[in-house]
């Protein structure tokens, strides 16, 4: 995926920058990790363009987002299966994403402060 890929298909305005636009109230704050396509200044451009607010992140720092712990989630329930195709892959996949429990989602939110002081701590 190419910068222009991911704000096309993933940023625009029916996904993640709307949430911003729509919710904010709640202090949104859009973290994204140091893939190409993330850090590209066009996407920079178009996340400021669309005033959504964006997580500083260290250039050398951990994998720091709970997203990573949700894919481990996902992907222990998904592994022990043999796929026939990838359209019985991509079904699986959803309907494991949507028996995430909400408990989960919110810990690994919550977790957020201390993962970015120890960042913070160890001068990432």
């Amino acid at each position: 995926m190419n910068a222009e890929k991911y704000q096309k298909e993933i940023l625009h305005d029916n996904h993640i920058a709307s949430k911003c636009l729509v919710f904010p109230e709640l202090a949104f704050i859009f973290q994204y990790d140091l893939a190409s396509p993330h850090r590209a200044k066009s996407t920079m451009a178009f996340l400021k363009n669309k005033n959504v607010n964006v997580l500083p992140w260290p250039g050398n720092s951990p994998h720091q987002n709970p997203i990573e712990n949700l894919w481990s989630v996902l992907k222990r329930q998904l592994t022990p299966i043999k796929y026939t195709s990838t359209e019985e892959l991509w079904k699986a996949f959803q309907d494991a994403w949507y028996k995430v429990s909400s408990n989960i989602c919110r810990s690994l939110v919550s977790s957020m402060p201390k993962r970015l002081q120890l960042v913070k701590k160890s001068k990432y």
